[in-house]
């Protein structure tokens, strides 16, 4: 039996005799709880997933109701299946994969009982990445160097986070700026990498929404002396004769001070062997 509030209107009339017109005099308006025979009602639970030997949990509270009796006064009791009910929470643990079961009952303050049944899909977790390419502190890592790992048996992708530091790598999610791709193959080209810089980078393995996190793997890359990246001729100018000008432009991510270039400036056909003009 359940309780609910019910709101009710109270009138007050009078009059002289039985048949005189009846006059109201007073109204009032008072809200009381009423007992109902309603048993709790268990709605219809969507299947869960699960996977052996890891601790699951369902808010079973999200699918019962007892027509507006508070949530306290109903008591959960695992009737058939593993793990137990707590505040309208189911915990528990399935040791083997396969289609699985857990039966409930609801019981509300005045005996009332309902049933439910939680379906869940149990299935084998997923290996988290191991044996990274780098390795785990290596030095000296080539600048276009393709990141790799092994395991995540199971796993149907892979996000790959390649940070600035351990603490980011750790606590990065998907929506971070050093969540650098998904990929359903064991390695990533994150493309080519700052030298002489240290990174941490962690790959998750992940089975539909389940998500798996790795550990954090740092390496640091070779300090090399990358050549600048020519934005190509600006100009050529004839100066009379076999005399001509010609000026051009490093590219944008020149490392190296312009003073400090030496360019060589060659001559000749499209084909064939062009030689040597000028050293600048």
């Amino acid at each position: 039996m359940s309780r609910r509030a019910v709101t009710v209107s109270l009138l007050l009339f009078a009059c002289a005799e039985e048949s005189d017109p009846k006059t109201l005099v007073e109204t009032s308006t008072e809200t009381v709880e009423v007992a109902t025979d309603a048993a709790p009602v268990v709605g219809e639970i969507p299947e869960q997933q699960a996977w052996v030997d890891v601790p699951a949990t369902v808010m079973l509270a999200a699918w019962v109701s007892d027509d507006g009796a508070p949530a306290a006064e109903l008591e959960y009791r695992v009737t058939d299946g593993p793990g137990v009910i707590e505040n309208g929470r189911w915990t528990g643990v399935f040791d083997s994969e396969g289609e699985a079961s857990v039966s409930f009952s609801v019981t509300d303050a005045g005996g009332q009982v309902a049933t439910g049944e939680l379906q869940v899909q149990v299935r084998m977790p997923v290996d988290a990445a191991v044996d990274p390419v780098p390795s785990h502190d290596a030095v000296g890592v080539p600048v276009d160097v393709v990141l790799s790992w092994d395991g995540g048996g199971g796993a149907d992708a892979f996000d790959v986070y390649l940070c600035d530091s351990v603490l980011d790598a750790a606590n990065a999610t998907t929506e971070a700026a050093c969540f650098v791709g998904r990929t359903d193959s064991l390695q990533f080209d994150a493309g080519r990498l700052a030298a002489d810089t240290t990174f941490a980078w962690r790959v998750d393995a992940r089975l539909g929404d389940a998500v798996w996190p790795g550990p954090v793997w740092t390496f640091r890359t070779e300090a090399v002396n990358s050549p600048p990246e020519f934005a190509g001729v600006q100009g050529v100018a004839a100066l009379g004769g076999d005399a001509l000008q010609v000026s051009w432009l490093p590219g944008d991510d020149l490392e190296t001070p312009a003073s400090a270039l030496v360019y060589q400036v060659f001559a000749g056909s499209p084909v064939g062997c062009p030689r040597v003009f000028l050293d600048t």
